[in-house]
């Protein structure tokens, strides 16, 4: 039986690593752009096949700052190729020239352009996720033959989802006071929800891609037990790509005016509160602000928001349920309990505890969600 279940199991891995087709392709039209963890922004994607070249996926939406479309090859195990190709180009009036835009693997960037043209940038498809490792893009004078160096100071790695929440923004408004000595915040109506997010559970940590409307990307520890979820005050959460990037990290801030002050923002932890169903969590009066600027942070591709509420499109996972079975022992009775104290053969729509009764008398419980 063992043999057969692990064969089942390795079946289901060969499944999930199998070529997409293009209908499940159409679904990933969430893009996130990182520098290591950090995101640095979002892109809406379309990944179609192409209509030039056989076999191959075009991906509108690779890049935030190009637009042009992207040839990809994904291969039966999941294994994604992209060869250097051109994506774009500009002229330079200092030199009087064209300059060409060519996506390269970052291994690559500091080559000439006759060296890095057989180079592959790669990726895995697994899951309903396409990850591409770290790339750049190159600028290539009209011979194609000198690099000029890159586009972004540092190498980017990217991610094609399916989105699977929602995001309601309750939103501040900026609003200077009567004698306009100092700058405040109006308190707007929680907005429509926008399914634009990804969500991602591994154990009792969620990431969050997506979490906001500048493409912000968080980790939370939950506490399923006690319907909470908690963020790192100390990650950073978003960076601009300028020659100056800039650094954004997620505060909880009070509901009040602002004056000259850059520590009129709270330290207070962030935590969020998990809904009976397990399906929802709320945040309250978080901002994403300039981490060397914090009181003027919505100056600049900030998220200003009093609340956020991300609604899941299945409930989490009890990660902290312990299951042991006695060495000997067969299942002789599976009986789920309900909030209300009631019991059945048949799991409740909700929270379950799950009783199960061994035939040497022993019980073991664990909590689920249906």
């Amino acid at each position: 039986m063992r043999k057969f279940l692990l064969s089942i199991a390795a079946m289901a891995t060969v499944a999930a690593m199998a070529a997409p087709q293009a209908d499940e392709m159409a679904t990933m039209t969430l893009g996130i752009s990182n520098w290591g963890e950090t995101s640095i922004g979002t892109t809406a994607v379309s990944i179609t096949p192409s209509t030039s070249v056989d076999g191959m996926w075009e991906v509108s939406g690779f890049d935030r700052k190009i637009d042009y479309s992207v040839k990809m090859s994904i291969a039966d195990d999941g294994a994604v190729t992209i060869a250097p190709q051109m994506v774009g180009g500009d002229y330079d009036y200092d030199t009087y020239e064209t300059i060409y835009f060519m996506l390269v693997p970052a291994e690559s960037v500091n080559k000439s352009p006759m060296e890095f043209t057989n180079d592959r940038l790669t990726g895995t498809y697994a899951n309903g996720i396409i990850t591409i490792n770290d790339w750049n893009i190159v600028k290539v004078d009209q011979n194609f033959s000198t690099n000029k160096g890159t586009v972004y100071s540092q190498n980017v790695n990217s991610k094609f989802m399916t989105p699977n929440c929602s995001t309601q923004l309750g939103l501040w408004d900026e609003q200077l006071s009567d004698d306009w000595d100092f700058l405040g915040w109006q308190k707007l109506a929680v907005s429509e929800p926008n399914k634009v997010v990804r969500a991602e559970q591994d154990g009792n940590t969620l990431k969050v891609y997506n979490f906001d409307e500048v493409g912000t990307c968080m980790t939370l520890t939950l506490n399923l037990e006690g319907k909470k979820a908690q963020y790192d005050n100390n990650e950073v959460v978003f960076m601009t790509t300028g020659s100056t990037p800039r650094s954004y990290v997620m505060r909880k801030i009070a509901p009040v005016l602002y004056g000259e002050d850059d520590n009129a923002l709270a330290d207070a932890l962030i935590v969020g509160e998990i809904s009976d169903d397990y399906k929802t969590i709320t945040f309250t009066d978080l901002a994403c602000v300039r981490e060397d600027h914090q009181s003027m942070g919505w100056v600049d591709h900030a998220s200003p928001m009093h609340t956020l509420i991300l609604t899941l499109d299945n409930p989490l996972n009890d990660a902290t349920a312990i299951t042991t079975v006695s060495t000997g022992a067969q299942v002789a009775k599976v009986s789920y309990v309900d909030l209300s104290g009631r019991m059945s053969d048949r799991p409740f729509k909700g929270v379950n505890i799950v009783v199960t009764t061994y035939t040497d008398g022993t019980t073991t419980t664990s909590k689920v969600v249906k």
